[in-house]
């Protein structure tokens, strides 16, 4: 019963857990928060040049994790929640009441807060977005001379965010993109952790 987001959103949190405990991290966590991107557009909608899109928090605490039907379940009513109010979650209304009172948001904003331990982008397969359509040669789409053979790249990533993910899917692959924050991440520690997320993963698909 889970869509693909939901179960790559469970496995992150299931990564995060996990890494926190073989890194011997003392003491673990309380809450683990993941930063979602939510598409605001609409059928019909054209804005080739422009986001349009709000943020959402989906927080965990540790001991919840260990109780996998419950994550799942938890996080797929969650998530079916957030999709029907897309439109007016807790991030949209902060942002409408920061017109009225813009020294808020800047305060919010401001300094070394964290607003999530990281950030999950599943942007699926961009090439269904174009508005032309083009050919593909054995998957690969083509334009004019040019070719299309991968997609990657990952949202910014604020103070105290630790990880940066995306998530896409193009020729019939899924890519993952991680960056992570170089002030405790160097590039052997993002590589561990792209391997305990995709672990993660294929545990999951192979319970």
């Amino acid at each position: 019963g889970q869509t693909q987001n939901d179960y790559l959103l469970e496995k992150l949190f299931v990564a995060m857990q996990r890494w926190d405990r073989e890194q011997r991290i003392v003491p673990l966590p309380q809450t683990f928060s993941v930063m979602l991107p939510m598409d605001l557009r609409e059928p019909g909608m054209q804005f080739p040049a422009a986001n349009i899109v709000t943020y959402c928090f989906i927080r965990r605490r540790g001991r919840r994790l260990n109780n996998r039907d419950l994550l799942v379940r938890s996080l797929r009513e969650e998530m079916t929640d957030l999709k029907n109010t897309r439109h007016h979650t807790k991030f949209m209304n902060m942002i409408f009441g920061a017109h009225f009172y813009p020294r808020t948001l800047r305060t919010i904003l401001s300094g070394h807060r964290c607003l999530a331990t990281a950030i999950l982008s599943n942007t699926g397969d961009p090439t269904k977005r174009f508005y032309v359509s083009l050919p593909r040669e054995k998957g690969v789409l083509r334009a004019g001379n040019l070719t299309l053979e991968e997609i990657s790249g990952v949202p910014p990533i604020r103070p105290n965010t630790r990880a940066s993910i995306s998530i896409f899917t193009y020729r019939r692959r899924l890519k993952i993109s991680v960056r992570c924050d170089p002030n405790h991440f160097d590039e052997a520690d993002t590589q561990k952790l792209v391997e305990t997320y995709v672990s993660a993963i294929r545990d999951g698909m192979n319970a």
